[in-house]
């Protein structure tokens, strides 16, 4: 029993040391134009603007700064990016269950958001081309959920209901964000020029080797499904030159 807790905590610092690693690189890749190449730390998926708007599309108001939306900001590794992205000029928004729908005292805008209702993201997307001025131009999806089985000899018995919202948050709604970030970035059109277009899904270990840790179940589906859908995606928008 005590081995099996050890090496619970042992993944857990390891999978925490892990995200670090990738928001760094791929801050870094962001920042200074370098291809970031590791798919199984995170993925940026990188648009050169087009121009696909239809009669009913409205332009957006322009932003005199890039935007920075980052999806599950928390006190740690949350803080410490919008930090970075703030001292490179970004007008910062920060979206969570515990946002404030105000700004905080750095002049971030805080924004109350939960990620396990994924028909809510393209209102929150609208709610960041209110408070900021237009659409971000760099999303970085941040959030996780898991569930351990409560029962130790079956790692089938995560309850239903909490599968689901493990689920929603650790790829449904990062999915629904993509899609909302890359229609965006289509309608920014012209006015976005200049602006690098990313988005960055903070992976780990799970979507790339299967440990026979219980607790870890759950959120190795989620990754792993993460993984697939945005190697697809990446794949699709190469051919338009997307990174």
């Amino acid at each position: 029993m005590h081995k099996n807790h050890d090496v619970a905590l042992l993944l857990a610092m390891f999978w925490r040391t892990y995200l670090i690693l990738a928001i760094s690189i791929a801050i870094t890749s962001t920042f200074y134009h370098i291809p970031f190449p590791f798919i199984t730390l995170s993925t940026i998926i990188n648009t050169t603007t087009t121009t696909t708007t239809t009669a009913t599309t409205t332009t957006m108001p322009a932003s005199t700064n890039p935007i920075l939306l980052i999806l599950g900001s928390g006190p740690r590794i949350g803080t410490s990016v919008a930090k970075s992205f703030a001292s490179k000029g970004y007008t910062i928004v920060l979206a969570s269950r515990s946002g404030t729908n105000n700004k905080t005292s750095e002049g971030y805008h805080s924004l109350r958001f939960d990620l396990s209702d994924p028909s809510s993201i393209p209102s929150l997307f609208a709610n960041v081309k209110k408070e900021a001025g237009g659409p971000p131009s760099v999303v970085i999806c941040n959030a996780g959920s898991f569930t351990a089985p409560p029962d130790k000899d079956s790692v089938l018995s995560i309850p239903v209901e909490n599968l689901v919202r493990d689920f929603a948050v650790n790829t449904i709604s990062p999915y629904v964000a993509a899609y909302e970030a890359a229609k965006a970035w289509d309608v920014m059109g012209k006015e976005g020029e200049g602006t690098k277009k990313t988005f960055i899904y903070t992976g780990n270990i799970l979507n790339t080797v299967v440990l026979p840790v219980p607790m870890l179940t759950d959120a190795g589906m989620g990754k792993a499904a993460s993984a697939y859908w945005i190697g697809v995606a990446d794949a699709n928008f190469a051919a338009k030159g997307y990174r």
